[in-house]
């Protein structure tokens, strides 16, 4: 679940904890940071309808309207044809690499660490 990412302080966990391995050879999984940075990113990328509610911050107006979406997402049929995109994957934080990144050597998007 995407609370197993979090430990009881609110702070990301270690990379272990909530993590499954993927089934082909040489994959692993992306950290929990990653995984919240990449998911902060597919947010900003988002223009939210007014609704007359007042919220403390954007940012928690933002994680709503997330939440909003995840367990609508979830009442969903399922997808099993659904999964991770590409076979490119950063060294250090273990996100999967963009179509625009598919290079020999490329940065992360996540992490900025060079990959090779």
């Amino acid at each position: 679940s995407a609370s197993s990412a979090f430990s009881d302080s609110g702070h990301l966990a270690p990379a272990t904890v909530g993590a499954t391995s993927d089934q082909r050879s040489g994959v692993r999984p992306s950290q929990p940071r990653a995984m919240a940075i990449s998911l902060k990113h597919a947010m900003q990328r988002w223009r939210l309808q007014e609704d007359g509610r007042s919220f403390c911050c954007p940012w928690h107006r933002f994680l709503r309207e997330q939440e909003k979406l995840h367990l609508a997402m979830k009442r969903g049929n399922c997808k099993p044809d659904f999964g991770a995109l590409g076979d490119q994957q950063c060294s250090k934080c273990g996100i999967l690499g963009f179509a625009d990144n598919l290079s020999q050597h490329w940065k992360c998007d996540i992490c900025y660490s060079k990959n090779a």
